[in-house]
Parts: structure tokens; sequence; C-alpha cells
């Protein structure tokens, strides 16, 4: 891994434990959100954050070492010559970024329904406000 890789992964880590912390501890946020949201939304980040920082300190030369392999093998013509370890790492891999996109995906979904919700909550005090006017 490059120190560019390194140093963009840990950024964005520690981003998201840091929004994470921050929507999960009771500070005072500058725009109205729920209680159970705030901490869905903490959560989520928080959760997300911490798989990147594992990714990155446990997984990620192991992943890149099998990268390499293959792609020395495939410039030879040849096919890589993976042990059954490397093969059991390589579907803990794809499990732990299929559930890492799940949590990412399920945080989208919950920030979508918000602003779902905020806008035709928006459009009905709108309404509601424009007919009282009217009836004047």
């Amino acid at each position: 891994m490059s120190w560019h890789q390194a140093l963009v992964g840990t950024l964005i880590s520690l981003c998201l434990i840091g929004l994470g912390g921050w929507f999960l501890f009771p500070f005072k946020i500058p725009f109205s959100i729920s209680k159970s949201l705030r901490i869905l939304y903490g959560f989520h980040l928080l959760v997300m954050g911490l798989m990147l920082a594992y990714a990155q300190l446990f997984l990620e030369n192991q992943a890149q070492t099998l990268a390499d392999l293959s792609d020395a093998a495939a410039s030879r013509g040849e096919v890589a010559p993976y042990s059954k370890e490397d093969l059991v790492f390589a579907a803990g891999w794809g499990i732990f970024w299929f559930c890492f996109s799940l949590v990412f995906v399920t945080f989208i979904m919950i920030a979508f329904w918000d602003s779902l919700r905020r806008a035709k909550n928006n459009i009905l005090k709108k309404e509601n406000g424009k007919s009282k006017r009217v009836s004047l």
C-alpha cells in the first residue's frame, strides 16, 4: 500500500468515525433531527469508519499481495498459484466488502427516506400556510 492510499484511507476513516461520534453524543447540531435518526446515522457512520480502518490495517496488505501475484501470473500468461489460505482470505475479503456495502446502502436508504419525509412535511406545511392565507 502506498503512502497516498494510507493517508486517504486514514482521513476517510477518521472523518467517518468523527461524524459518527458527533451524531451519537448529545451535542447540539445545527439542524433538527430526531434522536432515533441521530442514533441510526451515527451508528452507520461509526461502523463504516471502523470497517474501513480495519480493512486498511489488517486486510489491505494481504489483499495487495494476492493482487500482485495475480498480475504477475497474468503478465506471464499463467494462472496464479493460490494456496487454500489465499482462497479462504479472498472469500473473507469479498464477504467483508459485501457487508460494508450493505451498511453503506442502508445508510443511503435511511438518508433518502429521511429527506423524502422532510420534503413531504415541508410541502404540507407550505400548503397549510397558503390555504390559511387565502382564506383571509
